[in-house]
């Protein structure tokens, strides 16, 4: 308005022309412009580094989203790794059970055999039988329960990624610098991960260690030798208890399932209410008690 006041510009010119979006607008070619004020103000450009930039409105739906299937992909992994591990470890349970009875009843056989020296030849010849047929069957209930064991072992290998899982997301919040707190998801990882490590460390132990295989082959088959030393070693005073050790880590597999099934909306309050309800029962004994 000044300018157009003072008649040093065309007056038949529009108001609006005049201002600086609509020269900006007009006016694109701007490859032989002079920038003045890089070169004679001498303004100091702002660093971005230093700058916060805002997100778009979406961006965190879109990071929800993505984290939600991120989620229920790790969660459906790991319930079907629990799964075929319980799978597995039920195989091994029951093969080796039903190898315990056969090698309950071959010994029976074998001491009654000792018994038959002096006797009819034809009742040797068919204790003999018998004593090579139960033979047969141990050993393949004895063989069916260690490979049980070392398909459980193939789904355990996973556990031993659980460690650097927890270093990742430790260095993660350090160089984001933010707060890391242990959670309960956290202590069952390293609770199973000990345990794997226990469980590889005894496996190898066992099978290093000779001896007989019960005689069921000539030279003792690995299953044999393993399983011998398994047994032989329950019966010692303080023994290493190879079944229980499974039995835990199975157990710890599926309170690590159900506790990443609390963030689900179809689980998570049921799973909350039988948490504080377990609390609540503890608190009332623990007064009880007193």
């Amino acid at each position: 308005m000044q300018m157009k006041w003072s008649s040093k510009i065309d007056v038949s010119g529009n108001i609006m022309s005049l201002q600086t979006n609509f020269q900006i607008i007009n006016n694109t070619d701007l490859t032989q412009n002079e920038d003045f004020e890089s070169k004679r103000l001498r303004f100091w450009k702002i660093q971005a580094s230093g700058l916060t930039p805002i997100p778009h409105s979406l961006t965190y739906g879109v990071w929800k989203e993505s984290m939600t299937v991120r989620y229920y992909f790790e969660l459906a992994l790991f319930l079907a790794a629990a799964i075929v591990f319980t799978y597995f470890i039920s195989e091994f349970n029951t093969s080796w059970h039903q190898a315990h009875k056969d090698i309950k009843i071959l010994e029976l056989m074998r001491h009654e055999y000792k018994g038959y020296k002096g006797k009819d030849e034809k009742l040797i010849e068919s204790m003999k039988e018998r004593i090579k047929e139960e033979e047969k069957h141990a050993g393949i209930d004895i063989e069916k329960a260690f490979e049980g064991l070392n398909e459980t072992m193939f789904i355990a290998f996973f556990a031993l990624t659980f460690p650097l899982q927890i270093f990742l997301n430790i260095l993660y919040a350090r160089l984001t610098k933010r707060i890391f707190t242990i959670r309960s998801v956290q202590i069952l990882d390293v609770s199973i991960f000990i345990c794997v490590i226990l469980w590889f460390l005894q496996f190898e132990i066992f099978s290093i260690e000779e001896n007989d295989g019960w005689e069921l082959s000539e030279p003792p088959h690995k299953a044999h030798v393993f399983m011998k030393n398994v047994e032989e070693d329950k019966k010692k005073p303080g023994g290493f208890q190879f079944d229980y050790l499974l039995a835990f880590t199975a157990f710890l597999f599926w309170l690590r399932a159900m506790l990443m099934l609390v963030l689900t909306r179809a689980f998570g309050p049921l799973l909350n209410v039988i948490v504080a309800m377990t609390k609540d029962m503890a608190t009332f004994f623990a007064l009880w008690s007193i």
